[in-house]
């Protein structure tokens, strides 16, 4: 544990007792505040700290795309790698186009899905399935036809 960083200190933690489920939330709300924090750059100009966080926003989304389990997890595993390819590809044109509209459009449809873990862990917590339900990916037309994905 990291007695130096308290913030650090409080994630090594928070990871060491967590369900798989909690993880995966976790990674989510790190993602999202990697973006936020592009967000933040983008409006002070600062490029460098903007390509920082979305380069640890791309890291993230690498270990969520390298956790995916195809056999258990069927299509809704396939679902899960298409929709974070999405992500990521709306991130780097984001970056590129210096839009603030793609990267708060990308929090938007995190926080949907990560909306969805956190009701499967709750639904985990109260003894109401022995494993997690895999989360159903957003599927509303408009959201598809935003983001330029197709399943």
């Amino acid at each position: 544990m990291n007695l130096k960083n308290p913030r650090l200190a409080y994630r090594e933690a928070a990871v060491q007792s967590a369900s798989s489920v909690e993880l995966v939330i976790m990674l989510y709300d790190m993602l999202i505040e990697d973006i936020r924090g592009a967000i933040d750059a983008l409006r002070e100009n600062n490029v460098e700290k903007r390509g920082e966080e979305l380069k640890h926003g791309m890291l993230v989304l690498q270990h969520l795309q390298g956790s995916l389990d195809f056999e258990r997890g069927g299509e809704a595993a396939v679902g899960l790698e298409r929709f974070y390819t999405m992500v990521r590809g709306k991130l780097m044109e984001a970056h590129l186009k210096s839009s603030l509209e793609l990267m708060g459009e990308q929090i938007r449809v995190l926080l949907e899905v990560r909306d969805a873990w956190r009701e499967s862990a709750k639904q985990s917590q109260a003894g109401r399935e022995d494993r997690p339900a895999i989360v159903p990916l957003p599927v509303e037309p408009e959201l598809i036809a935003a983001n330029g994905w197709s399943a």
